[in-house]
């Protein structure tokens, strides 16, 4: 089994919304943990819910079909991109008996830089530390 682990610095209650393999993207939080399979995943960090980014795209949408000239046109573009967020994406290899940590900046509701992440080896006594968390 290989782990996931979140570091969320700034604001420990949001880093982001994390996808993995394409999967629906979850809320990230400071020291969230989850078992994973081994192999290579295909990380998404965003900044804005799954929802929220569905509004941005029909917004975005909805300006393209009808036109975005002019002051107010440049308004609603803004607020459909605002909406979407950003996204950083990123794929690791993690096997068995690894920790794949992903550290995030936030200020608010914002990331402030790209995320980071880096492949730990675990030893036995890392392993049995972590398994506790999910007891």
């Amino acid at each position: 089994m290989a782990y996931l682990n979140f570091v969320v610095g700034g604001n420990p209650n949001f880093g982001g919304y994390v996808s993995m393999d394409g999967d629906a993207s979850v809320p990230i939080k400071h020291d969230d943990t989850y078992r994973i399979q081994s192999g290579v995943h295909q990380f998404t960090i965003y900044t804005r819910s799954d929802a929220q980014r569905k509004v941005g795209q029909g917004a975005s949408i909805v300006n393209s079909l009808f036109g975005s000239g002019g002051i107010l046109g440049f308004l609603a573009d803004n607020r459909a991109n605002n909406a979407m967020g950003e996204s950083w994406s990123f794929q690791a290899s993690i096997y068995d008996d690894e920790l794949l940590v992903i550290e995030i900046v936030s200020r608010g509701n914002d990331i402030l830089s790209a995320p980071q992440y880096r492949v730990r080896q675990l030893d036995d006594e890392m392993i049995q530390e972590i398994e506790k968390l999910f007891e």
